[in-house]
């Protein structure tokens, strides 16, 4: 699968208005890189998504977030509702789609990319101080040849390069493997923890393409709630769930009101932990705050 969407269409889908001339559903799609541009309404198939996101095996990982997303409207149909915990396991489906959302990111991604390559280079780095003795040993049994030290890495990288590690990265495949494994560690690492549902009194809520956010409070400043550290220091993670709901994750199922400026926060790290964009329902006041929280990106 070429387009993979790394935030569900059927979450875009709940930020739509009709299109014009039945065109079909549509949500601004903001591009935080460019701010000061214009920012066309787009269908939810054209948002959110990555060309050969996992290359490797795509299939078989769209069928294991399908498996939740396909359950995902019966909860927001409770949640419209005003019930959104009328059964047991709605709780539990919203868990797996912020579990989703955390590990089908781009965020996820580079976090995997920065950690092979940090490995990577460790084990090169080592291989060519400490155990740089080994190298040559090898290069002598390998070649017949003396190799000076400025000679090792013309030896070694080939090496590094064809080991099975390497190749997995190369391919896709070692990240088609960790992203499900992910999955699931984030899935039991959450699974005592409870969905509080916020429903906006004011304003709305908007959703980037970084959706799922560990969120961490800091009592002495509790406007400015420190953002992306691991769940498992983290005090709550989000995840909008439309432009009048968002689910955070806490000790006990809640549901509550919550005031534009809350609204306006939460909004805020949307903008702040997205990749490239953010998307809502169209509204001119909302396109004026996101253009104005992308300053903060820049600061």
């Amino acid at each position: 699968m070429r387009d993979q969407h790394v935030v569900s269409q059927v979450l875009l889908k709940r930020f739509t208005v009709p299109g014009s001339r039945s065109s079909g559903r549509r949500l601004t799609k903001f591009n935080l890189e460019r701010p000061e541009g214009t920012h066309k309404l787009k269908p939810p198939k054209a948002c959110a998504y990555d060309e050969d996101f996992v290359p490797v095996d795509s299939v078989s990982i769209e069928n294991l977030w399908a498996r939740t997303e396909q359950r995902a409207p019966q909860v927001f149909r409770a949640i419209d509702r005003g019930n959104p915990f009328a059964e047991a396991a709605h709780a539990s489906i919203l868990r797996d789609l912020i579990s989703i959302h955390f590990v089908r990111s781009f965020r996820y991604k580079k976090i995997h990319q920065e950690s092979f390559h940090r490995v990577y280079q460790n084990l090169r780095d080592n291989m060519l101080g400490r155990r740089k003795e080994l190298v040559r040993a090898e290069a002598l049994r390998q070649t017949g040849l003396h190799l000076p030290d400025v000679a090792l890495p013309a030896f070694l990288d080939p090496i590094l390069e064809e080991s099975l590690p390497a190749k997995g990265f190369a391919s896709g495949q070692l990240f088609r493997q960790n992203i499900e494994e992910m999955f699931n560690k984030v899935r039991d690492l959450i699974a005592t923890w409870q969905p509080e549902l916020l429903t906006a009194k004011t304003g709305q809520f908007i959703i980037g393409d970084n959706p799922a956010i560990p969120v961490r409070f800091d009592p002495n400043n509790p406007n400015a709630p420190a953002y992306n550290m691991a769940i498992g220091d983290a005090h709550s993670v989000v995840l909008p769930l439309g432009p009048r709901h968002l689910v955070a994750l806490g000790p006990q199922q809640l549901t509550a009101e919550v005031e534009k400026p809350v609204v306006e926060r939460l909004n805020q790290l949307q903008v702040l932990a997205a990749y490239r964009h953010v998307f809502f329902k169209p509204d001119q006041g909302t396109e004026r705050f996101v253009r104005m929280a992308c300053q903060l990106r820049s600061s």
